[in-house]
């Protein structure tokens, strides 16, 4: 079953989450609605969007008020930034 965490909402009304993957390995994906009420997945599919600092209760993402969104990728634990 796929476990959502993280739930956050933006000036706009814009819902994101987290969705934990049992079979993507585990992957956390940033998600949202998408055109038509559709999910869609904010982060690229090769992306692990977890840090170590989220295994002690951190979120490893984060939504800027223009809609940007940082997260982080856990391979590397380098921060990145996805453009709205």
């Amino acid at each position: 079953a796929i476990k959502l965490g993280a739930v956050s909402c933006d000036g706009s009304g814009t819902l994101r989450w987290m969705e934990g993957r049992p079979q993507e390995a585990g992957r956390q994906v940033v998600c949202s609605f998408g055109e038509g009420s559709s999910k869609v997945d904010l982060t690229p599919k090769d992306v692990n969007a977890r840090t170590r600092v989220h295994e002690y209760g951190g979120v490893p993402y984060w939504i800027g008020a223009d809609g940007a969104m940082f997260y982080t990728n856990f391979a590397d634990q380098r921060l990145y930034l996805i453009k709205s």
